[in-house]
């Protein structure tokens, strides 16, 4: 049973099939096994930008580098398809095989094409593009995805992909935008083309420089001290309508796509969010159906209807299950308040199916009417603290008012006791302020010796 419960929580979880790979198909797929092959693309890189700029004298050197890192390539290519085979050919990996071919051909068959022996030849030029091998890196979107510290570099690349086809549109709007506003400023220019402090014809000659020019003005590059100010005393007309137009594209315009970028991150959040909410919840339910399978088998072996309390600690000493009860995170404390929470008959037993549905209660998202009951009794509670509180205060005024009132009558009583001397109530008696009661009746005894008035 304790295998049988072990293979079931393999499968909920996703875990690998029964036949494992081999260890050198492991090898060639691990991390590791890539972050080398990385590092020599980097290498690589480094090599090319740094050869870019040597002199003359390292050209030995450097074609010694060169041959060594396409050997390099030929070797992990071929190994790579000696293990992969079928698997092999992708796109990746078929563009990997194009581009370490374009570069042997640049640098082994100088004759052909003009190689390294011919500064900047297309020997070269074909070398360089060895670093097209950078697309490897591309593979961290994938890495990425599930990876939690690198999860906003998903989210903001998704973003852009996702927001592609609105960007399409507005860099035709954008287009539109510039050639409609470079034609007008150039029949503006051609009107009036005399005593202007810039070069007209370099900045508004045509059409094309407009809306260049425009453009420049848009991404708010030097458009006030090269274009604008300088207009403003000679054309001030012009210069009007370009501020228009910088004031309208630039934050306008180009503000609106920086909001679809946005708009476009927070949805794809948003949805992942609860993509990944949907995908635990789906992932608990199948751990609580293999609990509950788990539990009916053990009540059929017992002959039992119920699980006690006692079942409960005798399934926690198997550590698929602990680990089950662990992986579900429950708001219990422990297994004892777990089992009193499913109790709901009072009778000290919970079936199969009764574990299954607490369980699944325990897990699912408040409801608008648990949000509302919630609200309700917190909002309860406030207003009796409050009343409390209230009358706490009345309380407090009213005993700070007797504490007040009982210190002015003893401090009276003290004063007339130190006037009337030791005996005050001789003195008060003087004064008429104590009278004498009502005369008492004469006593008599009864038959029962109990004296009465």
């Amino acid at each position: 049973m304790t295998g049988t419960l072990s293979q079931s929580f393999k499968h909920n979880r996703g875990a690998a099939p029964a036949a494992e790979p081999s260890c050198i198909l492991w090898f060639t797929q691990s991390t590791g096994w890539n972050l080398f092959i990385d590092l020599s693309i980097i290498f690589n890189i480094i090599v090319v930008g740094l050869e870019v700029d040597a002199d003359e004298s390292l050209d030995t050197s450097f074609l010694t580098m060169r041959i060594g890192i396409l050997v390099w390539y030929v070797l992990e290519i071929s190994w790579r398809a000696a293990i992969l085979r079928d698997a092999f050919v992708k796109g990746g990996n078929l563009f990997d095989i194009a581009i370490v071919t374009v570069a042997l051909i640049g640098v082994l068959v100088p004759g052909a094409v003009g190689g390294p022996q011919e500064e900047g030849g297309w020997g070269d030029r074909l070398w360089r593009l060895s670093i097209l091998r950078g697309h490897r890196f591309g593979r961290i979107l994938a890495f990425a995805r599930n990876f939690r510290p690198l999860m906003d570099l998903w989210l903001v690349l998704q973003g852009l992909t996702r927001a592609f086809r609105a960007l399409v549109w507005f860099a035709v709007i954008l287009f539109a935008t510039l050639y409609g506003g470079g034609a007008i400023m150039t029949g503006v220019f051609k009107i009036n083309d005399e005593g202007h402090t810039i070069d007209v014809n370099e900045y508004f000659g045509t059409v094309n420089r407009s809306i260049i020019t425009l453009l420049q003005l848009a991404t708010l590059d030097n458009w006030s001290s090269s274009v604008v100010r300088p207009l403003m005393g000679t054309n001030p007309f012009a210069a009007t309508l370009l501020l228009i137009f910088v004031i309208g594209t630039a934050y306008g315009l180009l503000s609106l796509a920086v909001g679809v970028l946005v708009w476009s991150t927070v949805e794809l959040a948003r949805s992942h969010q609860d993509h990944g909410s949907h995908k635990a919840i789906k992932e608990d339910e199948d751990i609580i159906v293999t609990l509950r399978q788990f539990f009916e088998a053990t009540l059929a072996i017992e002959e039992k209807d119920g699980l006690t309390l006692r079942d409960f600690q005798d399934a926690m000493q198997l550590p698929q299950v602990a680990h089950a009860i662990r992986q579900l995170d429950l708001p219990v404390s422990d297994i004892k308040h777990l089992h009193t929470h499913l109790d709901k008959r009072r009778c000290g037993e919970v079936t199969a199916e009764e574990f299954e549905k607490g369980c699944l209660l325990l897990k699912m998202p408040a409801s608008r009417f648990d949000v509302a009951c919630l609200t309700a009794n917190i909002g309860g509670s406030v207003t009796y603290v409050s009343r409390l509180e209230n009358r706490c205060d009345d309380m407090m005024d009213e005993l700070t008012g007797c504490n007040v009132a009982i210190a002015r009558a003893s401090k009276e009583l003290n004063e007339f006791r130190l006037s009337m001397g030791d005996v005050p109530e001789v003195g008060l008696r003087k004064d008429g302020r104590i009278k004498m009661g009502p005369p008492q009746k004469a006593s008599r005894y009864t038959e029962d010796g109990y004296k009465q008035w």
